[in-house]
């Protein structure tokens, strides 16, 4: 896919990409994960909110906790069927060595409580400065 030689670019540090509503796909989400490849990437916002993404996409997505120079991630993922193995797949990005600030918009997914709860412990990540995270209309309880 075209998304996928966007790891190639070497010199490639910031990269804000806005994708919604053109059916990616998990497929799409796989190509994009791929970025974790690009080693001077530092900066990566994805406007990927509308593409049926579905847990399959956001468990790809969170291959980028190996991007080894990320410290800046802002996924827009509202609208994609993400379940609670999506969120705790997400939620494995707290274990990205040089990420610093992070921006989770999940909003009206179907994460639900044990997603939330999983998302939680992104609180614990050792190098996370800034965290934001946007659950909402995602049937959790209070």
């Amino acid at each position: 896919q075209a998304l996928a030689a966007l790891k190639d670019a070497v010199a490639l540090h910031t990269l804000t990409l806005s994708l919604e509503g053109n059916n990616v796909g998990a497929r799409g989400a796989q190509a994009l994960a791929g970025l974790q490849h690009a080693t001077a990437l530092h900066t990566l916002t994805l406007g990927l909110a509308s593409n049926n993404l579905g847990d399959s996409g956001a468990q790809a997505l969170a291959g980028l906790q190996h991007a080894t120079a990320l410290h800046t991630l802002a996924l827009s993922l509202q609208r994609n069927n993400v379940g609670a193995s999506g969120a705790q797949a997400l939620a494995g990005l707290k274990d990205a060595a040089a990420l610093h600030t992070l921006t989770l918009d999940l909003g009206h997914n179907n994460v639900g409580d044990s997603g939330a709860q999983a998302l939680a412990g992104l609180q614990h990540a050792a190098a996370l400065h800034t965290l934001t995270l946007d659950l909402g209309s995602n049937n959790m309880g209070a």
